[in-house]
């Protein structure tokens, strides 16, 4: 007799909250505390470290090349005569900024492919060799070391110092282990044990639970749609994925409604709304250094009050900021003025770290399916590299003498940007604090609403209601 329809989705039902509930069982980890977590794990932070390292370098490229913009030599060499001056045109600072950008979003649209087909650690270390936070520290210090140097050698020193990030990354590439997640997909199981053994050492659950964990949030994944045999790109834009999706393409948008674009230009805009260029570059020294302690700090912001609270109350307290800069920059000639200005978009960038700037890409990482995670992500990094595209162009153009010369009124404008970002936060970016991946896959299964996603779940995943 042929099973009904109805009975073999019941069948696939009881096998998905099978799987679901050992999950859960193995997946206990999640209720330890940070601090039990860090002294349990000391392998998984020093890998975890160094797979990060990547962040110095892009950290490098971003600051550098707008803090460049602030040398007297590279106005002199590629400006253009402004009345008694020589700046840097609006159209060419854009294009120079754009132009990154793109180069950003090629390689977001394929590495997730490359990667599954080729795995995280070759990838890792091509992405180094194709390149030539601390980043940014080394970035404007040896920018403003070269403040006094008008000759060519004053920028190119810079870009030049960026071969030290891309070899650092290179040989990171070589010695880093491959993903447990990408080996279980490819069955190379034996593989996968022996990086489990190598991160955890005998800590916490067995690597047989561990490996077990992995295939069961994966199986749990498929098993309704037969997702190993369609994790395409188009699978991220269908069913629940879309949803996915749709979060993680807004969460690579919101620094740049925060102002990391105007943070990127903050030299040349100092320069633009009055300052001196050593003042200029002094100013963003001490916020490079600021924002480095703001993101140690958001490590246990963050792990208290949750990666949305962190996300939203950044938002207005940076929409706060902003607006008192562009209240600010109507006194152009008030020295009080410019220098608060500059003080403000500080705070606005430590605001940033603080929040937005630090929880985005945590949040952005849990938030894809297992199957389409590295897919997922790329689509997100191609939209990040895109809106960093249309507000590098668009923010020079702004605040340049030579076009729409707002100066330090242009606080106005992201003050008007963090509003949108906090409301679009609110109706779509879900709390992922203390949420396994099982967990988040049951919940967007559900359809479970925005704001209900970090109240505590019933036991085996489903809802009181059920």
């Amino acid at each position: 007799m042929v099973p009904s329809i109805a009975s073999q989705q019941d069948a696939k039902l009881d096998v998905s909250h099978g799987e679901f509930a050992k999950t859960m069982q193995v997946s206990s980890e999640a209720d330890k505390g940070i601090w039990q977590l860090l002294k349990e794990n000391p392998r998984v932070i020093i890998i975890t470290f160094f797979a990060n390292c990547g962040s110095f370098l892009f950290g490098y490229d971003v600051l550098v090349q707008g803090a460049v913009t602030a040398l007297p030599a590279f106005t002199m060499y590629f400006g253009s005569p402004f009345g008694q001056d020589m700046i840097l045109p609006a159209l060419w600072q854009g294009l120079w900024q754009a132009f990154a950008a793109m180069g950003i979003m090629t390689g977001a649209f394929s590495n997730g492919a490359l990667q599954d087909r080729f795995g995280r650690k070759i990838m890792f270390f091509v992405g180094g060799s194709v390149s030539a936070t601390v980043g940014q520290m080394i970035a404007i210090s040896i920018v403003f070391s070269r403040v006094m140097d008008f000759t060519p050698m004053a920028f190119k020193l810079a870009f030049a110092c960026q071969w030290v990030f891309a070899g650092f990354a290179m040989v990171v590439g070589v010695f880093i282990p491959e993903s447990p997640v990408f080996l279980v997909a490819k069955d190379r199981i034996s593989s996968a044990e022996k990086v489990m053994k190598l991160i955890y050492g005998s800590s916490g659950a067995s690597t047989a639970e561990r490996i077990q964990l992995i295939r069961a949030t994966m199986e749990h994944e498929t098993a309704s749609a037969e997702q190993s045999n369609q994790a395409s790109y188009s699978e991220c834009f269908k069913g629940t994925n879309w949803r996915r999706t749709r979060i993680v393409a807004l969460l690579n948008t919101l620094q740049q409604f925060i102002g990391v674009s105007l943070v990127s230009n903050s030299t040349y805009f100092f320069i633009m709304a009055g300052m001196s260029p050593n003042m200029s570059l002094t100013i963003n020294q001490i916020g490079v250094g600021l924002s480095m302690a703001c993101t140690l700090v958001s490590w246990v912001v963050i792990a208290h009050i949750g990666r949305r609270t962190a996300i939203l109350t950044s938002f207005v307290a940076a929409g706060v900021i902003f607006l008192g800069m562009g209240i600010a920059g109507f006194w152009t000639t008030n020295n009080t003025a410019i220098r608060f200005v500059g003080v403000a978009l500080i705070m606005a960038a430590c605001c940033s770290n603080l929040g937005v700037g630090t929880a985005y890409p945590i949040v952005a990482a849990e938030i894809p399916s297992v199957t389409l995670r590295s897919k997922t992500l790329g689509l997100g990094f191609l939209v990040n590299a895109f809106m960093t595209w249309v507000f590098s162009f668009c923010v020079p153009y702004m605040f340049n003498a030579d076009e729409g010369n707002l100066g330090g009124k242009i606080g106005l404008v992201f003050c008007g940007f963090c509003i949108i970002g906090f409301v679009l936060s609110w109706i779509d970016i879900p709390e992922t604090r203390n949420v396994t991946y099982a967990q988040l896959d049951y919940l967007f299964q559900q359809g479970t609403p925005t704001r209900a996603f970090g109240k505590p779940m019933p036991a085996g995943g489903e809802n009181q209601d059920d």
